[in-house]
């Protein structure tokens, strides 16, 4: 058992054998780091489970974290100093001995299997080594922030499953507690294992970020093409003196004067943003043209009143078709059976 300074981390899970280098803010946390450099002695690094706790207790932690050594200082402009330190081995946390003015720590150091495993060169092992190398080069592909040659080879140069799926983790952006399953398996070849389910998934989650963005990137394309053809369309009709802009509003503006049933009104919106997606002088144009303007010469709002009399009918038939009496006769049937209003 070894009592230390410990820090927590907010985001961030440090490995053994791991550079890393970090801004630290908190007024505690860069008192751990300054005792630890003065003292010399390692400091433990454990990552909290809510990033949002400002002062962290045990309960704030989590249990499984890294023994490092503080190897670089910089301080920066305010309170903030930004650290390099290096991994060493895991340590489990029994519990916090001090909180203030900083965390010190009771952490005992766990053997791994690699201990006893040596490289694990097993065939187990070696046939996960192939499938992170084959995981990681896609994953450099598909990544913004593409990884280094010297990171590929310093996945490539080693046969240590245990190594690799540090480094992978170490390297690679996943969630804390995906991070923090990585450093909690002690067993070499199933945290590679575990480590590369995890890397197919952010390989897969970045594919399929790329997908979106090509296709949003196809729509935009096309889009920004439709807005330079339909500018060259208003200038040349500007040209030959017809203005389509002006054209579209009166449609528009006609509509909203004529103060059409709802269902009718949306029909010819519709139709005028059909129109204004046409190239000049097509003949869809054209039709779509007649269409609303047949439309819009429609009495939508306007009524009469309908004389229906059956006497005044014989009359006038009488008149003008005299001696077609059964033409005569089918007629009046058909008005004395009609539903239509008498007058």
């Amino acid at each position: 058992m070894q009592t230390m300074p410990a820090l927590a981390l907010r985001g961030l899970t440090v490995y053994p054998k791991m550079m890393v280098h970090f801004d630290v803010g908190r007024e505690a946390s860069v008192k751990a780091i300054e005792e630890s450099m003065s003292s010399n002695q390692p400091i433990f690094l454990v990552a909290q489970k809510d990033i949002r706790v400002e002062e962290p207790d045990r309960n704030h932690l989590f249990a499984m974290g890294t023994v490092s050594v503080v190897r670089q200082i910089l301080r920066l402009p305010g309170k903030t100093i930004r650290v390099m330190v290096e991994g060493q081995i895991r340590a489990r946390l029994h519990e916090l001995t001090q909180t203030d003015p900083y965390l010190v720590a009771q952490v005992e150091p766990v053997e791994t299997s690699e201990h006893y495993e040596g490289k694990t060169n097993s065939l187990r092992a070696e046939a996960a080594i192939r499938q992170a190398y084959e995981l990681f080069d896609r994953y450099s592909e598909l990544s913004p922030k593409n990884a280094s040659a010297e990171m590929l080879m310093n996945i490539m140069s080693s046969e240590d499953a245990g190594y690799i799926a540090d480094f992978l983790a170490q390297n690679v952006s996943m969630r804390v507690l995906d991070k923090q399953s990585i450093l909690d398996e002690l067993r070499p070849v199933q945290r590679l294992n575990k480590m590369n389910r995890l890397l197919r998934r952010e390989v897969e989650i970045l594919e399929m970020e790329q997908s979106i963005q090509r296709r949003v990137q196809e729509n935009m394309t096309q889009n920004q093409k439709d807005a330079f053809l339909r500018e060259q369309v208003r200038v040349i009709q500007e040209e030959l003196g017809e203005d389509g802009d002006n054209e579209l509003a009166a449609y528009r503006r006609q509509i909203a004067d004529a103060k059409l049933p709802e269902e009718v009104e949306t029909k010819l919106l519709k139709e005028v943003m059909h129109l204004e997606k046409q190239p000049f002088g097509s003949a869809e144009a054209s039709v779509l043209r007649n269409y609303l303007d047949v439309c819009l010469e429609l009495p939508w709002t306007k009524t009469s009143k309908e004389r229906v009399n059956v006497q005044a009918a014989r009359k006038i038939l009488d008149a003008d078709h005299f001696g077609l009496e059964k033409v005569k006769e089918r007629i009046l049937e058909f008005w004395r059976s009609s539903s239509w209003p008498r007058i």
